[in-house]
């Protein structure tokens, strides 16, 4: 732990935070919390709390902050599977519906840049006004401090570690930006991706093109998979996974984009299965080579043709890992990169593993360690002193 803080400048750590885009506020939670712990269930310990604490119902929590109830579950979220999801599980009653559960599957307006529902937005409002309104010690109720009321929190970041290159709003994530990953192309149709990924491609008759996906330390057991269109899973526009079963059995399938971090569906416009040419294993690495269309057989498809013939940059994202079924990978075992497929010029982004182990350590301590120390001084050690 000492070795990941001494490799991590407390700016860069911030710095980071605030480049990176924070996920999406709704009902959907990774695997990771909700299915794999085997400690708990935080969508389920969510809503349990909530009823331990006695928030009232969605439709008495939007009634006491002056909205209109819910009468159906289709009012509650635009997503029919998730509305339909939401009815099987209150069997139909939308008065049942907890608090927590339908703020967090209550839609947002995204022209207006908003990242959370109507009940959310309330809530948060109510509360921060109260919190301004009930603190005598609030600059503006003492006097008008104008250096004050125009210090921004990228201000303060800057004073306190001397970070720069920061966001004039760092509650806005910017784009992603490309620059060198350590990767490399070699103009003939290969590309590094990175230590442990590698894409080859090669141009055949008949609109086809033969794709070969290449990772390190795979084994016998494992899948890997590229979307192509954009840089991040919600961005993508097309996927292609595939899993091996043994030294020489592989199967892949087009699937289609999908808008959260979870496994693409199958393609529902075309032929999923995908003719596998080679799969082999060598040196440690697992090949496996497949055909597929160069443009776009389908409105599902990304048309990698027309990409070549512009000599434009394709967005590409990677993932994989090690064992069987198609889940949930390491944060490691990914990365987005440019790839020029007319050129192989090939540019990754920026991506350090250490702040994912600093953040490991960081809640360690702050779970494990300062929670059980704070729960005991209150109970054991505060009264008595």
């Amino acid at each position: 732990m000492a070795g990941i803080f001494a490799r991590n400048d407390v700016a860069d750590v911030l710095r980071g935070a605030v480049l990176s885009p924070a996920l999406t506020v709704d009902a959907y939670y990774s695997p990771v919390v909700s299915n794999l712990s085997p400690l708990f269930k935080l969508p389920v310990d969510g809503v349990q709390r909530g009823r331990d604490h006695g928030l009232p119902s969605y439709n008495a929590a939007r009634e006491a902050y002056g909205l209109d109830p819910a009468t159906t579950f289709e009012d509650v979220s635009d997503d029919a599977d998730l509305a339909s999801r939401l009815s099987d599980a209150y069997g139909g009653d939308i008065d049942g519906l907890d608090a927590f559960t339908g703020a967090l599957a209550e839609g947002t307006d995204s022209s207006t840049g908003g990242v959370l529902g109507d009940l959310l937005v309330a809530a948060w409002s109510d509360q921060l006004t109260r919190s301004i309104a009930g603190d005598r010690f609030y600059h503006l109720h003492v006097r008008n401090m104008e250096n004050v009321a125009n210090t921004t929190l990228m201000d303060v970041i800057g004073r306190v570690t001397n970070a720069t290159d920061l966001p004039l709003s760092v509650f806005q994530a910017p784009s992603i930006t490309v620059c060198d990953g350590g990767c490399a192309g070699d103009g003939d149709g290969v590309a590094v991706l990175s230590d442990n990924f590698e894409l080859e491609w090669e141009e055949l008759e008949d609109d086809q093109m033969a794709i070969t996906f290449r990772c390190k330390d795979l084994g016998t057991s494992g899948w890997m998979g590229v979307g192509w269109g954009g840089l991040t899973m919600e961005l993508a526009q097309d996927y292609i996974i595939c899993e091996i079963t043994d030294e020489s059995t592989a199967s892949c399938t087009d699937r289609a984009y999908t808008t959260e971090r979870e496994a693409p569906p199958l393609d529902a416009a075309g032929e999923t299965s995908l003719n596998i040419t080679d799969v082999s294993m060598e040196d440690g690495w697992t090949s496996i080579t497949f055909l597929r269309d160069r443009g776009a057989f389908d409105d599902e498809d990304y048309d990698l043709g027309s990409d070549i013939d512009d000599a434009v940059d394709t967005l590409v994202i990677y993932a994989y890992r090690e064992g069987e079924g198609i889940g949930q990978h390491p944060n490691g075992n990914r990365g987005a990169a440019t790839v020029n497929f007319a050129t192989g010029n090939v540019e990754a982004e920026c991506d350090d593993d250490d702040f994912v182990l600093l953040h490991g350590a960081l809640m360690l301590v702050a779970w494990m360690v300062l929670a059980p120390l704070g729960i005991y001084y209150v109970r054991c050690l505060f009264y008595s002193s």
